[in-house]
């Protein structure tokens, strides 16, 4: 990071997640809000997740859904939190990305994920035992296409092309940042190998964290990289004036959140999940959340900074169903306590 830069900046998490009931029309209304607020407030990005078949839920496709809102977003970044390579088609995803990223002037985001879904893998005939090696051959397969001149092949055991036409590039050369979610250690060390930025997961404890750290700068050194500008964390986030509003407020729409994804398998694969992190009381919120007052938040904020060097957190302040006003409300605490908090120059 800049001498000049501020030492921690944020991120919007845009829920596009909604109830089955929910009219898009005016989710849509409201996420542009959001989105301007945001950028009004000092947010650094905008992120948005991908999933596929999640009735009763209503779910928008991320790429599109970027791509209208561009305008709201001004001048912040426009990540891809995540996409899930294993199910996607690398000439389709290189095309669409690029295209993203001249409309949007050169301010996409390339999140990468491996998806859990059992649902998602059958239903695009994948194999979930499969998934890793697909990961790496539709980002390879990308990156081909991305840095080729002319022609360009590639052979892998999923994807084969031969002296193929280059299609568009992206406006950012080489390419667009990477960010790989990671839970697990080889995940962390895979991320390294590419020199992308490990984006932490929402659910992740800081003690695994931290466990896992050394194995990501260990493999960012083995292979020749340098520590990203940008170490993203994404957290799950409510600020009210109280803690009591606060933590009422998690506890009915967080806590519904976190079941739908204990009920899709997100935590299966997480080394440290517990039943406690999923289901709570308004007095036990487990600190991995950041629920409270502003001044409550940026301790929390404060803590991983320290320990851990992130120095931008993607905040996710609204879950199905919270109203339009409350996220507006934490949109604007942020902006007015904490961007200025964290202002200050490393």
């Amino acid at each position: 990071m800049k001498s000049n830069e501020p030492r921690l900046t944020f991120g919007l998490y845009v829920e596009n997640l909604h109830p089955g009931e929910d009219d898009l029309d005016v989710r849509l209304q409201e996420h542009r809000e959001q989105v301007a607020l945001a950028r009004q407030a000092g947010f650094r990005s905008i992120v948005l997740g991908h999933h596929v078949l999640t009735h009763p839920i209503q779910m928008l496709a991320p790429i599109p859904h970027m791509a209208s809102l561009i305008a709201e977003s001004g001048d912040m970044q426009i990540a891809a939190g995540v996409l899930l390579l294993p199910l996607l088609n690398p000439i389709l995803l290189a095309e669409d990305l690029a295209s993203l990223d001249w409309l949007s002037g050169g301010r996409v985001v390339f999140g990468v994920g491996l998806g859990y879904r059992d649902v998602e893998y059958q239903a695009l005939d994948v194999k979930r035992t499969e998934r890793v090696k697909r990961f790496t051959e539709v980002l390879d397969a990308v990156l081909a296409q991305w840095n080729a001149n002319g022609t360009w092949s590639f052979h892998g055991d999923y994807f084969k092309y031969d002296d193929l036409p280059v299609g568009l590039k992206p406006k950012q050369q080489p390419h667009p940042p990477l960010w790989f979610a990671a839970d697990v250690e080889k995940a962390v060390q895979r991320a390294g190998r590419y020199g992308a930025a490990w984006y932490i997961s929402p659910r992740a404890r800081m003690e695994t964290i931290a466990s896992m750290l050394p194995l990501y700068t260990a493999s960012l050194a083995e292979h020749g990289h340098k520590m990203p500008a940008v170490f993203p964390m994404r957290r799950e986030a409510f600020l009210a004036p109280t803690e009591k509003e606060a933590k009422e407020m998690a506890v009915v729409y967080l806590q519904r959140q976190l079941l739908l994804y204990q009920s899709w398998g997100q935590y299966k694969g997480m080394p440290d999940a517990a039943q406690s992190d999923i289901t709570f009381t308004a007095d036990q919120i487990p600190d991995t959340y950041l629920v409270g007052t502003p001044d409550r938040v940026a301790e929390l904020i404060e803590k991983y900074a320290e320990t851990l060097g992130i120095n931008h957190i993607v905040l996710r302040m609204q879950w199905p169903g919270t109203p339009h006003e409350l996220v507006m409300r934490s949109i604007d605490m942020v902006g007015s306590k904490l961007v200025p908090n964290f202002s200050r120059a490393t």
